[in-house]
Parts: structure tokens; C-alpha cells; sequence
């Protein structure tokens, strides 16, 4: 998609603001690569307008926020420190 944008991998790392070397991984198929060095690629390519709307929308439906906060706890109590 880079390619097809006319985009050279600096341009790309520069308007995602990671490192062409992460790029780079990230184009190799690298597993290591954090998951929102991702998500800035993919919004620096402009592909997460769907996504958005999409993740805005979740647990709004239906009643599901009032649902899920009804099973909240009423008090979270911090767990012993060592």
C-alpha cells in the first residue's frame, strides 16, 4: 500500500513518527513490532476510518455500557505489594 501511495519508507516512518528501521521490520513481517507502531502506519496511510467508527460504536449498542457497568464491582481493593 505504501508503494501504491508513492511513499518511500522514510516518508512513511516520518509521517507515522517511528523510525525507518521499524518500518522496515514491520514490512518484513516481524512479529516483534508493537501493536500501535500498527496502528500509526495505518492511520499515516489513512485506512482507519472504518476501524474508528467502528471501535466508537462498541458497547453502545443495545444497552450494552449500562449492561457491563451494572457488573462492575462496587470497590476494587489494590492487591498486597511485596
Amino acid at each position: 500500500m505504501r508503494k501504491v501511495r508513492g511513499l518511500t519508507q522514510p516518508d512513511l516512518a516520518s509521517k507515522a513518527g517511528i523510525s525507518t528501521n521499524t518500518l522496515v521490520t514491520m514490512e518484513k513481517g516481524g512479529g516483534s513490532v508493537q501493536l500501535g507502531y500498527w496502528l500509526k502506519v495505518l492511520w499515516a496511510l489513512d485506512v482507519l476510518g472504518g476501524f474508528t467508527d467502528s471501535v466508537s460504536r462498541l458497547g453502545r449498542e443495545n444497552g450494552d455500557v449500562a449492561l457491563l457497568e451494572s457488573q462492575l464491582p462496587q470497590r476494587v481493593r489494590g492487591g498486597s505489594s511485596r
